[in-house]
């Protein structure tokens, strides 16, 4: 019988092999030794540690709750291609590729699983594991061919390796406090669904980023809610529950407001060119406005509009009619010339309607960062 030592000794091995081999030949990793590895694992696994798998009674209500929910994540997800448009997936549908990705997954969950409850009374330990499991997973090679431009490193840790972390945080959670079946069905289910759908959501980088950190969040706290009440059944604390329902709408009214899905929408100001009504470093909201608003703007307006992928905070300082068209000239009130840019209605986002002071710095400091 295989001890739990030389699993973790296997896996070390294979982490340094994972470093050396995804960032040198990315093809022959990928596609053979890593799915090959995990199907060794994976047999290795279930024939000679599942004696040792402390098993928990199986409870049917957190597996219905979470296909429920996974199934909810998944159709919000897909609905959002209908708001900003959909983009041809990047896999090929087959069943090398369903293989190549799926077979990692899982044997990974059900390793990681059985080794944090053998060790579930060291919470070191359990830390220790879930990073180990972190690093197995994160794509080197893509790292190190982003690392010295420094916008796109920033933007591929947020959206990739933020939600990898979230991820296997989430899916200890389930192993420690139930079993690997959790973030098994969690993870596969929106892995299959990534792969076999032939389109999907256009999300940037920001929204995979956030909707990811959100909806793990929303599903821990809905889990743990659950978890201390099994715990504790005779105790109904009403002051918990209101909490954990506040968090949770206030987690799902975060992300669509940052993202963009509200009628109102915030934005970072990243210069001085408004001083003294806009400074660097406010947050603007901006209300998006109908094909009507957009052609009935007046001199004065202080608009968001977008030229060469650059959002743009200044004010309209005159209205062009020509040929049964519209044109707005705008001008930064410190600035001394105006915009050398004609803003056309399709170019506006919004009109500001409200200022924020100092929440905007995170972003001005970033911004200024990249563009040493």
């Amino acid at each position: 019988m295989i001890k739990n030592k030389y699993f973790f000794s296997i896996l070390i091995i294979y982490l340094i092999l994972t470093i050396t081999l995804n960032i040198t030949n990315n093809n022959l990793y990928l596609n053979i030794i890593n799915p090959i590895f995990w199907t060794f694992m994976l047999i290795i696994t279930t024939i000679y540690l599942k004696q040792n798998y402390i098993r928990i009674n199986s409870n049917k209500k957190y597996l219905l709750t979470l296909i429920t929910i996974t199934t909810i994540f998944l159709l919000l997800y897909f609905y959002l291609g209908f708001i900003i448009g959909f983009t041809k997936s990047p896999y090929d549908h087959n069943l090398i590729t369903i293989y190549i990705n799926i077979i990692p997954i899982i044997s990974i969950e059900k390793l990681k699983g059985i080794l944090i409850k053998n060790h579930k009374k060291s919470k070191l330990i359990v830390v220790l594991i879930t990073i180990l499991f972190i690093m197995l997973e994160i794509d080197y090679h893509s790292i190190t061919k982003l690392y010295f431009t420094k916008e796109l490193l920033f933007k591929y840790d947020f959206s990739k390796l933020i939600s990898l972390i979230a991820f296997s945080i989430i899916s200890s959670f389930f192993s420690l406090n139930y079993s690997y079946k959790l973030p098994l069905i969690f993870r596969t289910s929106l892995r299959l669904t990534y792969i076999l759908l032939p389109i999907l959501p256009s999300l940037d980088w920001y929204m995979m980023g956030s909707i990811s950190l959100i909806g793990v969040t929303i599903i821990y706290l809905i889990f743990k809610y659950n978890f201390r009440r099994e715990l504790k059944p005779k105790k109904t604390n009403s002051f918990a529950l209101i909490s954990y329902a506040f968090t949770i709408i206030f987690a799902t009214f975060l992300i669509t407001f940052m993202t963009g899905f509200l009628t109102y929408e915030p934005i970072a100001i990243l210069s001085n060119s408004m001083v003294p009504t806009l400074s660097k470093g406010d947050i603007l909201v901006y209300k998006k406005l109908t094909n009507e608003e957009l052609t009935n703007l007046k001199v004065g307006d202080i608009i968001v509009y977008k030229k060469v992928d650059i959002y743009i905070a200044h004010r309209i300082y005159k209205v062009i009619k020509q040929d049964n068209k519209i044109f707005y000239l705008t001008k930064g009130d410190n600035n001394k010339s105006v915009d050398n840019l004609e803003v056309e209605p399709n170019d506006i986002k919004g009109l500001v309607k409200l200022k924020i002071k100092y929440l905007g710095y995170p972003s001005v400091y970033l911004h200024e960062y990249f563009n040493k």
